[in-house]
């Protein structure tokens, strides 16, 4: 399995995230959950454990147009996915393993 560009992905959901939360701002905090904002938003920031992660999160609800900000969660995102990556690929290795020696015994016997 070929690892994805995180970076590039990280950058590219902060960058749909950017204008929705400005419209959240718009239309008060109470209304965020009633836009899809509120919903990406909430499960990227129950996502991220972090404590940092989350302080970014909130700092980018503040502040979407902030530079710092879009970089701060871009960070974080990436650190999550590329976790999230090696995760799941020792996962597979760890499976390809067993299947490999399923297939060694059953070709012995």
């Amino acid at each position: 399995a070929r690892m994805i560009d995180v970076a590039l992905l990280a950058g590219s959901i902060v960058s749909a995230l950017v204008p929705l939360l400005a419209k959240v701002g718009e239309k008060g905090l109470e209304k965020a959950a009633e836009l899809s904002a509120g919903t990406l938003f909430d499960a990227l920031r129950k996502r991220l454990a972090p404590p940092s992660a989350k302080e970014a999160m909130d700092d980018l609800a503040r502040m979407p147009a902030d530079a710092d900000a879009q970089a701060a969660v871009r960070m974080q995102l990436r650190k999550a996915m590329e976790a999230d990556w090696k995760r799941r690929k020792a996962e597979m290795d760890k499976q390809e393993a067993c299947d490999g020696q399923a297939r060694t015994k059953a070709g012995a016997t």
